[in-house]
């Protein structure tokens, strides 16, 4: 995701250990990446997927 994107947010999230900040390979800018914690979360809790009936 967009490094100025959703900045409050994203810190806490970082200070959760859900995601980190770093530069994908030879881009300039940081990015935030999930961590494998960020990840498993995601898992467990879902993305938005309607729920079965």
């Amino acid at each position: 995701m967009r490094h100025e994107a959703h900045r409050k947010t994203m810190r806490l999230l970082q200070e959760q250990g859900l995601v980190e900040e770093r530069a994908p390979y030879r881009a300039r800018d940081l990015r935030w990446f999930l961590t494998p914690a960020g990840k498993e979360l995601l898992a467990e809790i879902g993305m938005g997927e309607p729920l079965e009936p």
